[in-house]
C-alpha cells in the first residue's frame, strides 16, 4: 500500500501518465473510504472524498500540463508506444 501511494504521489507530482495515475488514485481513495465504514468523522466531508474531488479537479482542469513534465512525457518513445500512459 505504501509503495503504491509513493508511486502515485511521484507520478502526480511529475505530471506523467495522468489518466492512469488519476484513475488508480481515485480507486485507492475509494478503497480507503470503504475500509473505514462507518466513518468516524463527518460522512459528508470525509477527507478521502475531498481527495477524490481534488484529483478530479486537477485532472479536468488541466493542472498537470501547467506544472508537470507533460510536454516531455508526451514526446517520449514509451508514451508513443503505449497510449494508455497518456
Amino acid at each position: 500500500m505504501m509503495a503504491g501511494l509513493l508511486c502515485l504521489g511521484i507520478t502526480l507530482i511529475l505530471g506523467i501518465a495522468e489518466k492512469l495515475t488519476t484513475f488508480f488514485a481515485v480507486i485507492l481513495m475509494i478503497f480507503f473510504t470503504l475500509s473505514i465504514l462507518p466513518p468516524s468523522d463527518n460522512p459528508l466531508l470525509e477527507y478521502h472524498l475531498v481527495y477524490i474531488l481534488a484529483l478530479a479537479a486537477v485532472y479536468l482542469g488541466g493542472g498537470y500540463s501547467c506544472l508537470g513534465l507533460e510536454d516531455r512525457w508526451k514526446g517520449s518513445g514509451l508514451m508513443k508506444r503505449f497510449l494508455i500512459l497518456e
